[in-house]
């Protein structure tokens, strides 16, 4: 079993997250990334969303969760600044 496997074993909860530029398969990679929709699609399977997700239905990886209890509770957002824009062009 690999440390990747251990460390989400050892959560009381799911895994969420959302991409970088290197995520995409290409350094600052963008919206214009070939295959953009299957790569979102193996990203989430690595992250381990259901196919029943509504998370899955979006275009990009955006997501916001609440953990805790009430009167305990933290929101994180997650942002995906990847998925909507266009490629940098570098002179």
């Amino acid at each position: 079993m690999g440390p990747y496997v251990k460390f989400k074993k050892a959560l009381p909860g799911r895994v969420v997250g959302t991409w970088d530029d290197h995520d995409l398969g290409q350094n600052d990679g963008g919206g214009t990334t070939p295959d953009l929709k299957e790569r979102q699609s193996m990203y989430q399977d690595f992250l381990g969303l259901g196919q029943d997700s509504p998370l899955r239905k979006r275009h990009g990886v955006y997501s916001s969760h609440v953990f805790g209890t009430p009167g305990q509770q933290v929101k994180i957002i997650l942002l995906d600044t990847r998925s909507g824009r266009s490629d940098y062009i570098f002179p």
